[in-house]
């Protein structure tokens, strides 16, 4: 189970209440995420973030998500927005 594995490895959690760019960005930049997981719908939501909400990190950022595979256009501007 990926939380259990998480905490085994004494990994911190940031849970959000809300599917929103801006919390999902200000957790990533002040928390130092290094991993993320969400369904394809939250990467669409991060590509698509203006730019007021979107920030810059300096770590690299591994997005993990099941359910249907992404678009190639999706996963494409993942890449670009800096996540892996």
């Amino acid at each position: 189970c990926f939380p259990w594995t998480l905490a085994v490895q004494a990994g911190t959690h940031v849970c959000l209440r809300w599917v929103r760019p801006k919390p999902i960005y200000d957790a990533i930049a002040d928390h130092g995420v290094t991993h993320l997981c969400g369904a394809p719908v939250v990467m669409s939501v991060l590509i698509n973030a203006s730019d007021e909400d979107k920030r810059q990190f300096p770590q690299t950022v591994t997005f993990n998500t099941a359910a249907a595979p992404p678009p190639e256009a999706v996963l494409s501007g993942m890449a670009d927005a800096g996540f892996a």
